[in-house]
């Protein structure tokens, strides 16, 4: 046999065990998930519960499923939902439920592991907690519309909804302090500029309540949207004026000038108002060419927003 193919087929046949670990999964169907917390048969007042459970790693996924009553005699389905890692927080109202988590991959599955677990009736909301949905901790968002969810309790009657832009929540210092009816709050155009933090508690009417949430931040970074003189047009005579729109809540914007090929500003300027005059003396000493502009917004907190593009005009 020709030496070098023999070499060539050695080779080949070498890497056929790590090649078909690579293209073969592991068969799910022997392997078991086990449910670890809470245990089977658990009763508890609390309605905010943690779902845990343990299974070899070569489980990619799991399906958790959770529904009122029993599998064999379901009355709702609570939650039927491919969850990544071995836990789930969710709350659930006063009654009898059953959970279960089965391990899948592409082509295989673990059977199904069922525990039975009771949520008791509370007559106070001081031992619940909430669970908050979004936006999630260390968010960034680019947008200043921003859609406040949580799981409601079933005692609560209301909730105390609070944003501030410093996690003490100093009176100087709040911005939204609101009480709501529903389990959700659709905050538009209030913010601006910068990192803010939440929180949240339910209320029971002349009652009791639940003690504050777990604070959460997160960002809105509301970059200026450049509207004149256009991209690429020409002015022929100045003062020209340069307008932008700003995020709704800021204390100012700063505009900024280059000329040709320069990397430094030759020209930076405050302002209140989305719109700036460039005149006639602002560019002394550059004469006609080309010239680049962009703005920033510095937030109601002092944080700056992202640069927005930088537009070219032909100044004559």
């Amino acid at each position: 046999m020709n030496k070098p193919l023999l070499a060539t087929a050695l080779f080949l046949l070498a890497l056929l065990p790590f090649s078909c670990g690579v293209l073969l999964e592991e068969d799910l169907s022997k392997l078991k998930i086990e449910l670890l917390a809470p245990t089977h048969g658990y009763r508890s007042s609390q309605e905010l519960q943690e779902l845990v459970w343990a299974a070899d790693e070569v489980v990619d996924s799991f399906r958790l499923e959770v529904v009122q009553d029993s599998f064999s005699a379901i009355s709702a389905y609570i939650l039927d939902s491919i969850i990544i890692g071995t836990s789930h927080r969710l709350t659930l109202f006063p009654g009898h439920y059953q959970w279960r988590v089965r391990g899948i991959n592409g082509s295989s599955s673990t059977d199904y592991e069922i525990f039975n677990l009771i949520i008791e009736a509370d007559s106070s909301l001081s031992h619940q907690s909430l669970y908050l949905i979004q936006p999630e901790d260390l968010t960034s968002f680019s947008t200043d519309s921003i859609l406040f969810l949580w799981e409601p309790l079933s005692l609560a009657q209301s909730y105390r909804l609070q944003v501030a832009s410093h996690p003490s929540f100093n009176s100087q210092l709040m911005l939204i302090d609101q009480q709501i009816s529903q389990d959700y709050y659709l905050l538009q155009q209030q913010l601006g500029t910068g990192t803010f933090y939440w929180r949240l508690r339910a209320i029971q009417q002349h009652l009791d309540s639940t003690a504050w949430s777990t604070t959460l931040s997160f960002s809105l970074n509301l970059a200026p949207e450049l509207t004149q003189p256009a991209s690429a047009s020409q002015i022929n005579s100045l003062p020209a004026n340069f307008s932008w729109r700003s995020a709704s809540q800021h204390q100012r914007d700063s505009i900024y000038f280059y000329y040709e090929n320069e990397s430094s500003p030759f020209l930076i300027r405050a302002s209140q108002t989305a719109n700036f005059n460039l005149l006639a003396n602002d560019t002394i000493g550059k004469g006609t060419g080309n010239y680049y502009w962009k703005v920033r917004a510095v937030g109601s907190n002092g944080q700056l927003s992202s640069y927005s593009p930088l537009w070219q005009v032909m100044i004559n």
